[in-house]
């Protein structure tokens, strides 16, 4: 199953995104006992976009954090700073040829800012937070930004706010996992990924090698990978997995 996913994937002969799998599809882990002393540390943030009426361009992004700690010192910690960005190089993003126009930043790419903003903050309430106890950072939202594509957004301006941004301050993180008990996540209220139920559709599709080009969708529900239809991840582990 794993090199039938990894060929209809690669060769791009899948439609779908599919999870690897790494191992049985029926596998189910207990979760460990909750440790005596542990923190929890959350970030999120909120903003006022841009408005196209105004003489300027300008928008402010607010970002707070909640630290909570468990265990045998309990304490909170909560915190929040806004900023509002008004000169030229804090609303726009320029390339490093001088062809390339500046690209303000509004749409996918102030959602993509604003990320940014949110994970630095999440890095420094997490080295504010005591390091010799498990802590769990989360942010809210997803881990990738599939909003950002190059057929909207420039080559340049999704590099800086992606590649310098986002994945500079989790790298940081990284490194911080690296020297202590911490984990990052990031919660979303109502999931609607597929990708679990889309390596079940490759796994019941009769083709050794998955080409669903070729696959004549005829009559609503004719082919194996129709049951699956309008199934979502959460719906499968809803079936299969206890609370927490």
């Amino acid at each position: 199953l794993r090199e039938k996913i990894r060929r209809a994937t690669l060769e791009r002969h899948s439609t779908w995104l599919a999870a690897g799998v790494r191992e049985p599809l029926h596998t189910r882990k207990f979760c460990p006992d909750l440790p005596h002393s542990f923190t929890v540390v959350g970030a999120d943030g909120s903003d006022i976009q841009a408005e196209r009426h105004y003489s300027t361009r300008c928008f402010l992004i607010n970002v707070a954090s909640v630290l909570l700690e468990y265990g045998a010192h309990p304490d909170a910690v909560i915190s929040s700073a806004a900023r509002l960005y008004f000169e030229d190089t804090d609303v726009t993003i320029s390339g490093s040829s001088p062809t390339q126009p500046p690209v303000f930043i509004d749409g996918q790419l102030f959602a993509a800012k604003r990320a940014v903003e949110e994970v630095a903050w999440l890095l420094q309430a997490v080295q504010a937070g005591p390091a010799s106890i498990p802590t769990v950072g989360l942010l809210d939202g997803s881990l990738v930004m599939w909003g950002l594509s190059e057929k909207v957004v420039p080559a340049f301006a999704i590099d800086a706010v992606v590649r310098h941004g986002f994945l500079t301050a989790l790298s940081k993180l990284g490194t911080i996992i690296s020297e202590r008990p911490l984990s990052v996540a990031s919660y979303i209220s109502y999931p609607r990924s597929t990708e679990v139920v889309n390596a079940l559709r490759i796994a019941i599709c009769p083709a050794e090698h998955v080409d669903c080009d070729h696959c004549q969708p005829g009559e609503a529900g004719s082919r194996p990978c129709d049951m699956l239809n309008g199934l979502l991840d959460r719906d499968l582990f809803a079936q299969v997995l206890s609370s927490g």
